[in-house]
């Protein structure tokens, strides 16, 4: 119940990365959640499994909310590698266009393209 209170309220305080990820890899089909209901009238004697399976069979857009939470859960650590990755690019833009080197070669590659064009022409 906790964890079923925990997907319906999208609360990520009550459920860590890994518990997500190993419910998005066991979500039930709409079939497999129709043959267990089917076993309702003995649902006191079913596995924790298949009660758990129960549980969650009303939480409506179940999977899309497993989705966002995994997505609340991962946020940090998402914006985290962006801002490493855009630091990087950024400061190679910057030694780039300091570069006295690369502008050479910028130009040795504007001169072969203009003699290239005139060859064409």
């Amino acid at each position: 119940t906790q964890i079923r209170q925990a997907i319906n309220n999208l609360d990520i305080r009550n459920l860590k990365r890994e518990s997500i990820s190993i419910l998005m890899k066991a979500i039930p089909t709409k079939q497999e959640i129709a043959t267990l209901k089917e076993f309702e009238h003995v649902r006191h004697q079913l596995v924790s499994a298949e009660s758990y399976f129960f549980e969650i069979s009303d939480v409506k857009l179940y999977e899309e909310r497993l989705k966002v939470l995994m997505l609340a859960a991962t946020l940090d650590e998402q914006v985290k590698d962006l801002r490493l990755a855009f630091t990087s690019l950024s400061n190679a833009a910057k030694e780039l266009r300091g570069s006295q080197k690369f502008k050479e070669v910028l130009k040795l590659v504007l001169l072969l393209g203009n003699v290239m064009n005139r060859g064409s022409r």
